[in-house]
C-alpha cells in the first residue's frame, strides 16, 4: 500500500517547563521520540505526561523549552501548522456525518484535492477493517468502530506524528484489547512517529517501542518495556511497574542477601547496608517441604491462592510474622500446593533493585 507510506520525522522536547500556579506540570522535561518510534508516557495522575503531549501538539505553550520535529523548532507554531494528527479518548466524531464524510470533512480542511479523497477514504477504511460501513452514522457504530474511525481520519491526513491521548479507555476490556493490537500493526504498517499517553501499564508495555515513566513532571526512566519490567534503575520505577515484594536486605559488594540468599544487585542499588530488595512476584519460588532438601530460603505458610489460567498468585505469610508475600506460580506447578501447606520459600538468581 505505497499510498499509505510516508517519511518518518524525529521529535525532540527540550529542556520544558511547565507551571500552573503552584503545580509544575514540566520540570526540565527531555524526550526523544525516533523517527518511526511508538513511545508511550506513563504515570500517576498529575505527573505531567498528557501537558507533554498537550505542549508537542501546542494546544499548551511551555514556559520554556523547545519542541524540534524533523530538526525544526515548532515551540511557537500555531497547532493547525504543526502537521500533527490526535486521537483522544472521547471519539470526536461529527454525529451528523457518516464514516466516510468524517474521514472527508479532515481531508478537505488539509486541503487535499477532492479528486484523491475517495481513494483516500476507501484504503484507510480498509485498513482499519471498516471498509463495508462508509455509510454509517456514529450512532450506529460500537465504541471500538468509532475509534476505528477516528485512527482511519487520522491517518488519512498523513501526519508527521500521531498523537494518542489514552486513546482505549473508553472501551471495555476485551475491545480495548483488540483494538491495541490494530493500532500497533497500523502504526507500524504507516511507520508514523506516535506518542501515546496513558494510565494503562498492560497498554503501554503491549504497545510501545520505549515507555517513559514521569513523577511530578520529571522522566523517570525510559526504556524498552522488558528493561522497564527487568531492570529498573528508580524505586519509583520498580513499584510502579507490576508488582513487587518490598523484602529487607543487606547490600555488599555488588549483592544483596535476602532470607540467607546472596542475589546480584542492579545498577541504581544503593552502594552498601541495610535496604529494600525490590523483587517480582514471579521471581519467587514455592517449593514443598517434602521437595525442598537444603535448599535455603524462609518457612511459609500458603494463606490463599487465585488461579488465573497461566498461572496462580500465591499469598505467602512467612512463619516469622513479616509482611505477606505474593507468589505467581505456573499452572504446572500450582498442583504440588494447597491453601495451608508449608512451604520453603526462595528466590531466583536474577539481579534485583534494592532502595
Amino acid at each position: 500500500m505505497t499510498t499509505l507510506a510516508r517519511s518518518a520525522v524525529g521529535v525532540e522536547l527540550v529542556g520544558l517547563e511547565r507551571v500552573f500556579g503552584t503545580v509544575r506540570a514540566l520540570d526540565h522535561f527531555d524526550l526523544e521520540i525516533r523517527p518511526g518510534e511508538l513511545v508511550a508516557l506513563l504515570g500517576p495522575s498529575g505527573c505531567g505526561k498528557t501537558t507533554a503531549l498537550r505542549v508537542l501538539a501546542g494546544l499548551e505553550e511551555a514556559d520554556s523549552g523547545q519542541v524540534i520535529v524533523g530538526g525544526r523548532d515548532i515551540s511557537h507554531t500555531p497547532p493547525n501548522k504543526r502537521n500533527m494528527a490526535m486521537v483522544f479518548q472521547s471519539y470526536s466524531l461529527f454525529p451528523h456525518l457518516t464514516v466516510a464524510g468524517n474521514i472527508d470533512f479532515a481531508l478537505s480542511m488539509r486541503k487535499v484535492d477532492k479528486a484523491k479523497r475517495k481513494a483516500i477514504i476507501d484504503e484507510h477504511l480498509e485498513l482499519v477493517g471498516l471498509g463495508t460501513h462508509h455509510n454509517r452514522l456514529p450512532n450506529e457504530l460500537s465504541g471500538g468502530q468509532q475509534q476505528r474511525v477516528a485512527l482511519a481520519r487520522a491517518l488519512a491526513s498523513k501526519p508527521d506524528v500521531l498523537l494518542l491521548d489514552e486513546p482505549l479507555s473508553a472501551l471495555d476490556a476485551k475491545v480495548r484489547e483488540q483494538l491495541r493490537d490494530e493500532i500497533r500493526r497500523i502504526q507500524q504498517e504507516f511507520g508514523t512517529t506516535t506518542l501515546f499517553v496513558t494510565h494503562d501499564q498492560g497498554e503501554a508495555l503491549a504497545m510501545a517501542d520505549r515507555v517513559g515513566v514521569m513523577q511530578a513532571g520529571k522522566l523517570e526512566q525510559i526504556g524498552s518495556p522488558r528493561d522497564l519490567y527487568e531492570r529498573p534503575e528508580t524505586e519509583f520505577v520498580a513499584r510502579f511497574i507490576g508488582a513487587t515484594n518490598p523484602l529487607p536486605g543487606v547490600v555488599s559488594a555488588g549483592k544483596v542477601r535476602v532470607f540467607d540468599t546472596w542475589l546480584p544487585a542492579l545498577p541504581g542499588s544503593i552502594d552498601e547496608g541495610r535496604g529494600t530488595a525490590l523483587i517480582r512476584p514471579e521471581r519467587i519460588k514455592v517449593t514443598p517441604l517434602a521437595e525442598c532438601g537444603d535448599a535455603p530460603g524462609r518457612l511459609a505458610t500458603i494463606r490463599q491462592m487465585s488461579f488465573l489460567g497461566n498461572h496462580a498468585t500465591v499469598y505467602l505469610q512467612p512463619a516469622d510474622g513479616t509482611d505477606e508475600l505474593v507468589a505467581f506460580v505456573a499452572a504446572r506447578e500450582v498442583e504440588k500446593l494447597t491453601q495451608g501447606m508449608d512451604v520453603l520459600v526462595g528466590f531466583d538468581d536474577k539481579p534485583v533493585l534494592v532502595a
